[in-house]
């Protein structure tokens, strides 16, 4: 009995948070852009049959730490069988595309990158994307950190 009464507070509470996030994305204007940070961003979810480096999903497993010397900042993303990773950092207004640069160019196979040569006392924002058989996934939503 409890596991029916769990299973419909579940299809209730999902039923709302979809009403939240559908409200959420009207008010944007259908920009997917302006959904960064609220939580209900929407992303490709993987099929069932896709195999691991399908790049269909975003990472979600990503830690930025202050580095070893001062400018520096550890970058640590779970690769989660994808082939390889992209980053990118920021450091002006995350929701605008043309504010993204490589920190490496091309790709990586590591999970962690040290962002070097960073101003001390400033935010940088850092996205990761999947690199699989298929081509890039989407991008992570944005963790940041202040440089020290």
């Amino acid at each position: 009995m409890q596991g029916i009464l769990r299973n419909q507070a579940r299809e209730v509470s999902s039923a709302q948070f979809d009403h939240y996030r559908n409200l959420l994305l009207a008010r944007a204007g259908n920009d997917q852009s302006q959904m960064v940070g609220t939580g209900f961003e929407l992303p490709e979810r993987p099929s069932r049959n896709a195999p691991a480096n399908a790049s269909k999903s975003a990472p979600t497993k990503m830690r930025a730490r202050h580095g070893e010397h001062p400018g520096t900042i550890n970058l640590d993303c779970a690769r989660e069988g994808a082939a390889s990773l992209q980053v990118q950092m920021s450091d002006g207004d995350p929701t605008g595309e043309e504010n993204w640069g490589f920190i490496e160019e091309g790709t990586t196979h590591f999970t962690g990158i040290v962002a070097k040569n960073l101003v001390p006392g400033r935010r940088y924002f850092f996205r990761f994307r999947y690199i699989g058989s298929n081509g890039p996934g989407p991008w992570s939503v944005p963790i940041s950190l202040i440089c020290m």
